[in-house]
């Protein structure tokens, strides 16, 4: 909305051009296309004014370096993340309706949710539609009403299933 509404004559401070973006392509591009439009750019970090051409070359150069740290955050948070996934522990932030994550980052059964996963299971088994079983569960953690979406989550996940996710995003 920032760059949409920006008009010629104002100008867009920002603490570093790395929080501008990590994206070299985006940064170089939206900050040009504001100073063609007359808007200034100032990052204080670098005391740069993307309307002078020391300034346009030092976008380059911070956004270039900004992405390639974008690139190794990501290395390190997903790379770290796969290699979790394929020791066979849970990396997802919420354990599925059914099972609590624990400390060792594996999932364990909680005995009354199974029992209502259980239920919905043999109700759609019995051909019951979602909506009709969700009409008839109580309300348990993370749902107080039971909605055709919550019900068809807990039959299409694969947790449930016995499956895991491995760090290569295929199903064991």
């Amino acid at each position: 909305r920032l760059t949409a509404e920006a008009e010629a004559g104002d100008m867009i401070v920002v603490i570093a051009v790395d929080r501008w973006s990590r994206d070299i392509v985006h940064a170089v591009s939206s900050v040009r296309a504001l100073v063609a439009r007359g808007v200034r750019w100032y990052s204080i970090r670098e005391g740069l004014d993307a309307a002078t051409s020391h300034g346009d070359s030092t976008l380059g150069i911070m956004s270039w370096a900004a992405d390639q740290e974008r690139r190794r955050i990501r290395e390190r948070t997903v790379g770290r993340r796969r290699q979790l996934a394929d020791a066979g522990l849970y990396v997802a932030a919420v354990a599925p309706f059914g099972y609590v994550r624990t400390r060792e980052r594996k999932l364990a059964v909680v005995e009354d949710e199974a029992v209502v996963v259980r239920d919905i299971f043999e109700q759609r088994t019995r051909g019951k539609s979602l909506a009709d079983i969700a009409a008839t569960l109580e309300p348990a953690r993370g749902h107080k009403v039971w909605t055709l979406h919550h019900v068809h989550n807990v039959l299409h996940c694969r947790y449930v299933l016995g499956e895991q996710r491995r760090g290569d995003g295929s199903w064991m």
